[in-house]
């Protein structure tokens, strides 16, 4: 597999795992040209509260958690508030990070909320 379809799979597995917890999504992949980056999943809870997701996939025992980084989420944080810009969207927003692990067959989902406070 190559690390872009590893990347596509556990997009869909984060997905499957957050609708099954009461999210909606709204967007997958949402790109800007500025500030430069993408977003992985844009989502909905419960509560109206924008959702923006970072999926990060690993195989093996690597922790997922060490992938993301201040300067990773402050990017997040300026590609969050372009989207919402854009869409005109007024509210509260979160962000949140999954990380997707598959080991020896077994796949681990870890979700971590609102990271950005």
């Amino acid at each position: 597999m190559t690390s872009q379809a590893i990347g596509a799979w556990g997009e869909a597995c984060a997905q499957r795992y957050l609708q099954a917890r009461g999210l909606t999504l709204l967007e997958r992949n949402w790109r800007s040209k500025s500030p430069r980056g993408e977003l992985d999943l844009i989502m909905e809870d419960s509560g109206g509260v924008c959702v923006f997701v970072e999926v990060k996939t690993r195989r093996g025992d690597w922790p997922v958690e060490e992938a993301v980084n201040g300067e990773k989420l402050h990017r997040l944080r300026l590609l969050s508030l372009a989207w919402l810009r854009e869409r005109n969207r007024r509210g509260g927003y979160r962000i949140d990070i999954v990380g997707v692990r598959e080991n020896g067959g077994k796949i681990k989902v870890s979700w971590w909320q609102g990271v950005d406070r």
